[in-house]
């Protein structure tokens, strides 16, 4: 089955960025707010979904639209994820997550992380930051040298990983939730790797 591209309400300033990782056959999802980023992006989504408390105007796209109330458990964003596997899709790309306001930003990354525990491949991606949580074992970064990157326990008190082809790391590091140590590493070889051994690990690739 084709990807899936999200996209959200979070403020973006910079739009030049998300054409390059849209491609002619995956299927748009709005949700709520994103209606605005697509029209920035002059994409047609497939499927717009939202209590539409972040957007106002009359929505003038020939597609599929799910109304949702304005009281409900699930955020907006959750909601097309929780749509978008029950139509069978896996992956996914999700654009409008990771500006704004911090508690829906945390919002967003709990969403990263029911993706992950159904087996889903799911990434946040900003103009700055591409976020992802890491499976157990190794994990890999082809011809990323120099790459600015971030690892942290998420959802856990600590993780235990392996370094390869980072400028900081070894072997049994252990990464503990009160304390910062796996911040803002550099890849160093065209093939670095992070196995990860006990827990859960969230990466976060930077640029300045």
């Amino acid at each position: 089955m084709n990807r899936c591209i999200i996209l959200g309400a979070s403020p973006i300033y910079d739009y030049d960025y998300i054409n390059k990782y849209i491609k002619k056959e995956d299927f748009i999802v709005c949700a709520d707010g994103g209606v605005n980023l697509a029209e920035k992006l002059n994409k047609s989504p497939n499927l717009i979904i939202g209590d539409f408390d972040s957007y106002k105007d009359n929505i003038n796209c020939d597609c599929e639209i799910i109304n949702l109330p304005t009281e409900k458990d699930d955020t907006d964003l959750m909601y097309c994820i929780k749509e978008c596997i029950y139509r069978g899709y896996k992956d996914f790309l999700i654009f409008g997550a990771l500006g704004g306001r911090i508690d829906h930003i945390y919002g967003n990354l709990c969403v990263l992380n029911f993706c992950f525990e159904h087996c889903c491949n799911a990434v946040l991606i900003d103009n700055k930051n591409i976020v992802k949580i890491l499976s157990n074992g190794i994990n890999r970064f082809d011809n990323m040298v120099k790459s600015q990157i971030s690892f942290f326990p998420f959802g856990c008190s600590e993780c235990i990983v392996n370094y390869s082809g980072f400028k900081y790391g070894g072997n049994n590091i252990r990464l503990s939730i009160d304390y910062p140590m796996g911040i803002s590493n550099e890849i160093v070889s065209s093939y670095a790797c992070l196995e990860v051994l006990q827990g859960k690990v969230i990466s976060i690739i930077s640029y300045d």
